[in-house]
């Protein structure tokens, strides 16, 4: 498996971040994590450090659907519209507690890749990769 440079986690739950993280730490999947705890902070985020390459492109993004300010479809809505100075290809897994088949229909028309449910373990995880 190869190392990632960063993952973005964008959830608005601080204990499922905490434990997603553990995960990711414990399989060595990337060098650097970075917590949004919504939509509308990822994409400042994303806009400020990753269009300019001061922080990193991040490779995947774990992305919950139901957080507040701007939720997963949103995000990605949004997401689809930057024009990022990349030539890779970020892959973006949704995270959640909800199974709602419309939610994950209209996701994955957006360009999600993959389709997990909360909690996340290695298996999960490695399972996408």
């Amino acid at each position: 498996m190869k190392t990632l440079n960063c993952v973005l986690l964008v959830d608005d739950d601080n204990v499922n971040n905490f434990l997603t993280e553990k995960v990711i730490q414990k399989i060595g999947l990337c060098r650097k994590i970075k917590t949004s705890l919504n939509g509308e902070e990822a994409l400042l985020y994303l806009a400020k450090n990753c269009c300019s390459f001061q922080e990193g492109y991040p490779e995947l993004i774990l992305l919950d659907n139901n957080m507040p300010e701007m939720n997963g479809i949103e995000f990605m809505e949004s997401f689809n519209q930057i024009n990022f100075n990349s030539n890779n290809k970020v892959k973006i897994v949704v995270l959640t507690a909800s199974e709602n088949p419309r939610d994950k229909e209209k996701l994955e028309k957006l360009g999600v890749e993959a389709y997990l449910t909360k909690p996340l373990t290695e298996e999960k995880l490695l399972s996408i990769l």
